[in-house]
């Protein structure tokens, strides 16, 4: 739906490139952020800024029927990786109370 913007960051679950997929209510918005925009989104803003620039305005004919869809999916990858980052600061916590999962993280291949 958007040529040549998945190759500017090479992968979709980078942050970077969620958050500025979902910084807009609709993907052909995106088009019209200035640099001091893309700059202020939360990742790698300065390496791709840029290069979002030059790719800005390329979207197919029909991307108004899944728009809402990559934007919700988007949302959905985003809240994910909060709620697995809340479960590792949690586990780690355990971990650290724990005599025997201190233990079992000792041993070479079992972490």
């Amino acid at each position: 739906m958007c040529p040549g913007l998945l190759a500017i960051t090479g992968e979709a679950d980078k942050i970077w490139f969620l958050n500025f997929l979902t910084c807009r209510d609709e993907l052909t918005k995106l088009s019209k952020l200035r640099k001091s925009s893309l700059l202020s989104i939360q990742g790698e803003s300065k390496a791709y800024a840029t290069q979002v620039q030059a790719w800005q305005a390329k979207f197919a004919p029909d991307v108004e029927w899944v728009d809402e869809m990559i934007l919700q999916n988007a949302r959905r990858i985003l809240a994910l990786g909060k709620e697995i980052n809340t479960l590792d600061q949690q586990i780690a916590t355990i971990v650290a109370r724990s005599e025997l999962a201190q233990t079992i993280s000792c041993i070479p291949s079992f972490g």
